[in-house]
C-alpha cells in the first residue's frame, strides 16, 4: 500500500501535485479524505500518513474551508489544498472509478493554478527515481 506525491511544473502540460499509488495506497487516501468530507476533520497533512511518500521536499496541508480554492503554493514547496465538505466529497468520489479499475489517471482538482492529478500504477519507482535524480 503506498501512494507516492511530487510537485511537477509543467507535468502534462501543467503545475501538478502528482499523487500516484497502487489501488491499496489510492483506498486508504480516499478514506483519509473521507473524514473531510464527513466533518470529521478541519486539516491535515499528506506527510501525517505513514502510507504517503513524499518527494522533492513537498509539504501538503489538505483544509476544509467555506468554499473551493484548489492549491495555492506557499514557499517553495508548501501547498495548502483548501476545499469545502462538498469539493472533499467529490474528490473522494472521482478516487472510487480508479481505485476499482486499473492503471490510469484522473484529475482531482484544476480550480487554481496548480492542478492535482491521481494516478494508478502509472508511474513506478524507477520512474520516480529517475526524476529525483533530475531535480
Amino acid at each position: 500500500m503506498r501512494v507516492r506525491a511530487g510537485f511537477f511544473r509543467a507535468f502534462k502540460g501543467a503545475d501538478t501535485l502528482l499523487l500516484d499509488g497502487d489501488a491499496e495506497g489510492l483506498a486508504q487516501l480516499s478514506q483519509e479524505l473521507s473524514g473531510l468530507a464527513m466533518e470529521r476533520a478541519n486539516q491535515v497533512t499528506l506527510q501525517s500518513f505513514p502510507f504517503v511518500e513524499l518527494h522533492h521536499g513537498v509539504q501538503v496541508s489538505l483544509v476544509r474551508g467555506p468554499r473551493d480554492v484548489g492549491v495555492s503554493l506557499r514557499g517553495a514547496r508548501e501547498f495548502t489544498w483548501l476545499l469545502s465538505t462538498a469539493g472533499w466529497s467529490d474528490v473522494v468520489e472521482l478516487l472510487e472509478p480508479l481505485i476499482k479499475s486499473g492503471p490510469g489517471h484522473q484529475y482531482l482538482d484544476q480550480l487554481a493554478r496548480v492542478t492535482v492529478m491521481a494516478s494508478r500504477e502509472e508511474y513506478d519507482g524507477a520512474w520516480w527515481a529517475m526524476v529525483e535524480r533530475e531535480r
